[in-house]
């Protein structure tokens, strides 16, 4: 045996033994303070929906186990041929609609036994019959997915009900969506609601956020086009793949309880503390140097952290309206959301490979994408999927086409660039962004290009 092994065992169990136990965001004095406030009567309320009378408290929905299944099933299906994915599209289709039609049959009868409601109704697109048993899934389904779950199962929502001394929430959760087959959905007690939309605000109080923030208002026309998409300034998702999701852009915490909603807490707290104190830390909730969120338990008082500290604000709706009360009455918290949105999201920080007449070059995609209603688009699609997909194929197809001697070279491009990029919205027909010009191919220089000049090249639309 190593001589020193066994002194060094020893010093490592001292070293262990006696190491000072983790810091905690909420002294044992504020979690009791907090814990007496939401204590007091009339903080919190769960109850039935209101029209739990007409419809029944037993309502079909989709589970997220089903919806991601369907988020499984469509990555699966890109990989099959066009006959299998028939085959399998009209398993699923028939599937659906049976689970659906046996769920709301189902919570008729519960509620008509247990409540005397006949409700709710089945809905349009459904049969009023009992549909034709879709059979058992297709063996090479099966073989990727397993078998399904039910697609559609009975659940009762409930309405929660959460007052501050100055403002209000009411959410629901067991979200009814327009699809059927919505495959975002993972969290049934999660709840949402899109807050006030951005144009309802007085544009000089917008523009004084903007000030605040550190933006001009190019950029804030470009960040608020974007929010129209994702809700406003008080806006909150406790549903879907992004755990919980706040704000103009949808800061997202994800699985981890941190990322870009962690990130936008740490720089409002470090930029203005007492704020943040008032807006967060009065009610139960934190945030580490390193931008994971703390969530305090509110009912035993103890601490949670990062993903643990996603999973109990999505439990805890009291904690989930921290968020949209800071958006709605804070105007700090929303001038760190505007300061986050530039930062994380906005397009200046991308770059894209030139194919120029020197040889490659990586150029500032604002070099070559200037109108607002360019940077929108790609904004939009970093907000939605944290990248731009296509824009350098996008960029590239048109080097190999022209043969730019310099960037400027690729300017009359913008439009056929940005019109590639489309994503969840065509900015390209809002009137209240700037524009990317018109290619005139009589106004542009006569570039070579490797099939002949463009005065050649008749018919092309850009």
């Amino acid at each position: 045996m190593n001589r020193f092994g066994l002194p060094w065992m020893v010093a490592g169990l001292l070293s262990l033994s006696f190491s000072a136990p983790p810091s905690r965001s909420f002294s044992a004095e504020e979690a009791q303070k907090i814990r007496d406030y939401w204590a007091q009567p009339g903080r919190y309320l769960e109850r039935e929906p209101e029209n739990v009378g007409v419809v029944g408290p037993w309502q079909p929905r989709l589970t997220p186990q089903a919806s991601k299944w369907f988020w499984d099933y469509a990555k699966v299906k890109k990989s099959v041929d066009v006959v299998t994915g028939t085959f399998w599209e009209n398993w699923v289709k028939a599937r659906l609609i049976s689970d659906r039609w046996a769920a709301c049959s189902d919570c008729r009868q519960r509620n008509r036994d247990e409540f005397f409601v006949d409700g709710p109704p089945i809905d349009s697109d459904l049969p009023e019959a009992t549909p034709p048993d879709p059979g058992p899934v297709p063996d090479d389904l099966a073989a990727r997915l397993g078998e399904p779950p039910s697609l559609s199962e009975p659940a009762q929502p409930r309405t929660h009900s959460i007052r501050f001394d100055d403002v209000s929430f009411t959410y629901e959760d067991h979200i009814r969506f327009s699809s059927p087959r919505y495959s975002y959905y993972r969290f049934e007690h999660g709840v949402r609601s899109e807050g006030a939309a951005l144009k309802t605000l007085p544009g000089e109080g917008l523009s004084r956020l903007c000030e605040a923030a550190g933006i001009t208002e190019s950029e804030g026309r470009v960040m608020f086009a974007v929010s129209s998409l994702e809700g406003g300034f008080d806006a909150i998702n406790t549903y879907d793949t992004g755990y919980i999701s706040i704000g103009f852009i949808q800061f997202a915490c994800l699985r981890q309880g941190a990322n870009s909603l962690g990130g936008l807490l740490a720089d409002y707290k470090k930029a203005d503390s007492e704020s943040f104190d008032r807006d967060f830390r009065k009610f139960g909730i934190d945030v580490t140097d390193q931008g994971e969120m703390v969530a305090l338990d509110i009912a035993d008082g103890q601490e949670t952290i990062g993903a643990d500290a996603a999973q109990r604000i999505i439990e805890d709706k009291r904690l989930v309206a921290v968020f949209q009360r800071a958006g709605q009455m804070s105007e700090g918290f929303r001038v760190a959301q505007l300061r986050c949105a530039k930062a994380m999201y906005y397009p200046e920080t991308v770059s894209v490979s030139v194919m120029l007449e020197d040889g490659p070059q990586m150029v500032p995609i604002t070099d070559i994408v200037k109108s607002e209603a360019g940077l929108a688009t790609l904004m939009d699609r970093k907000v939605n999927t944290g990248k731009i997909d296509g824009l350098e194929d996008a960029v590239s197809r048109i080097c190999s086409r022209i043969s730019p001697k310099k960037v400027s070279d690729l300017h009359p491009y913008e439009r056929e660039i940005v019109t590639a990029l489309k994503y969840r919205r065509d900015y390209l027909i809002d009137n209240s962004l700037s524009q990317p010009p018109n290619l005139n191919t009589r106004n542009v220089r006569d570039l070579p290009s490797r099939s002949g000049s463009r005065q050649k090249r008749k018919g092309a639309v850009h």
